[in-house]
Order: structure tokens, then sequence, then C-alpha cells
């Protein structure tokens, strides 16, 4: 019986002998080893939750349903003994154990933060069975189809207590904005289920130049002829320039390569062409 919960257990009372059974009868409970717990009479035991018996004449029945309410973990025995007139008595063992089907989710919750449209991040987390028994997932779920689960140890394994199991959170954000979600677990043995809140925001990143293409006309060999270019930071995020990868005759300078440019700022990259040798020559700032 879990922790915490009630378990329920109905036998039948029979009349084996020759003669009425009255009414008035009681029962006593005997507790031996305890995990923790209680029985009790069910109101659905046709006896009587009282014992306030029919008459059971020779041959009839009647049935006796009691509840175990398990309080803490561990076995428990005890001997119910139900007791009438004529001196007629009964007694049943009762043997249960309660126990903790249980875990836990490390970390407890995601949170991405922001991750560009189109982009995906990733994030490990770890299920450990924190209970007495061992632990089987039923089936693990989403509620948002930005955020998938992957690479799980979880399935098709019975963690014994203590063990653990991983997997992979990933966020895909398909629009800008914020997105909450979250992940579930089930337990096979149990009714329980276990979430991990998972949140994050999709932002664009993205930028705008102030020119597409530099043209800068004839220039003698060995002379440099330089231009500026205002890169836009049209995102939602900071932006960060490389502009270092270059082709042909090119280099460049500029704020741009400094610092992160924050969303709807601007910055500069200073392009300079300084031909080595004569004719047509092509760059490109990548």
């Amino acid at each position: 019986v879990l922790e915490g919960a009630t378990g329920t257990k109905t036998v039948t009372l029979h009349n084996t002998g020759n003669t009425p059974l009255r009414e008035h009868w009681t029962y006593t409970v005997d507790q031996g080893t305890s995990g923790g717990g209680d029985i009790t009479m069910d109101n659905s035991s046709t006896c009587g939750t009282d014992l306030t018996l029919p008459v059971l004449q020779p041959g009839d029945s009647c049935d006796l349903t009691l509840d175990f309410d398990a309080s803490q973990v561990g076995q428990f025995t005890a001997l119910v003994n139900f007791a009438g007139d004529a001196a007629a008595q009964v007694s049943l063992h009762v043997h249960t154990t309660a126990v903790n089907h249980d875990a836990s989710l490390s970390p407890g919750a995601l949170s991405f933060g922001p991750v560009a449209v189109g982009k995906s991040e990733t994030r490990q987390v770890t299920l450990t069975n924190t209970g007495n028994v061992d632990w089987s997932s039923s089936g693990m779920a989403t509620t948002d189809g930005d955020i998938n689960m992957s690479n799980t140890t979880c399935f098709d394994q019975a963690l014994q207590p203590g063990d653990t199991c991983t997997m992979d959170i990933t966020f895909s954000p398909s629009q800008r904005g914020e997105d909450d979600g979250s992940i579930f677990a089930y337990d096979a043995n149990s009714s329980l289920q276990f979430e991990l809140p998972v949140t994050g925001s999709g932002v664009a990143s993205s930028a705008s130049l102030s020119d597409q293409s530099l043209s800068f006309g004839d220039h003698e060999v060995g002379t440099t002829a330089a231009k500026t270019i205002t890169v836009t930071n049209t995102g939602d995020i900071d932006w960060s320039v490389d502009a270092s990868n270059t082709t042909g005759p090119v280099t460049t300078t500029g704020t741009c390569l400094q610092a992160p440019t924050a969303p709807q700022s601007t910055c500069t990259v200073v392009v300079a062409y300084a031909p080595t040798s004569g004719g047509e020559a092509d760059g490109s700032v990548v």
C-alpha cells in the first residue's frame, strides 16, 4: 500500500455452525510489527461498521471490509479478533506493507533564457528513485511542441532505490516570445506523476547593413582607401560582429569588432582597401 494511501480488503464471514449468530459482535486489533498504520472497518461492510450484525442463520454470510491506512513506510502485521455471542470467535491475520513510490528531478526546473528562433539548446535532467521500492516509468510527456525530450535512459528499466536515469531536454523556439511548458514523468506502479517546469523565450538575432556592397573605384597600388558601414542590431538580443574573415586586399576595424551591440543600437565597420597589384580586385567581408 502506498504511503499516505488506503488499502481495502474484503473477507466474508460465514456461519458454519448449526445455530444462528446473534447481534452485538465486537472486534479488536492486536497490532504486531507496525510500519505505521491503522486497521479500521469500512463503511461498505455488510456486516455493519460497528459489527452490530444482523442475525446470521446457519449457512448465511456477510462481508467484513477492512481498510489499512498506511501512515508511514514499513511492514505491518496484526491479528483482528471478532467475538460474538455463544462464545463464537474468529481471528484474521493481516500482513501488508506500506511502501513509498517517489522520485526527484534534478534540477527541479529548467530555464533556458533567450534562444534564437530556429536554434536549439539542450540541458540534461537526472531522475532519482528516492522511494524504497523499484520505480518504473510508464511514460513521459511534454506540454509544448517547442520542448522535446531525447536520449533518455529512464525507459525500459526499473530503477532500484537510489538509482538514477537521465534525459536530455531541448528547447527549440519556433517563434518570438515567452514560452512555458512542462515535462511529466509517470510512475508505472502508482498514480504519481512528476512535473519538470520548463521556461524559455524565443528571440530574433538579426542585423541590417547600411551598404550591401562597396565600390572603391580606381586606386594606386600601395595606397589605402577606407569606407564605413553602419550595422544596426534589429533583433532582440545583443549582436556580435565577426568581420575578421576577409578575402582579397581588404582589412576591417571599427566599433562592431570591439563589443556586442545592444538591440536597436548601431556600430560601425571600417573597410580598408589596399591593392597590391594592378588590375581588377574583388574582396569580401564575412
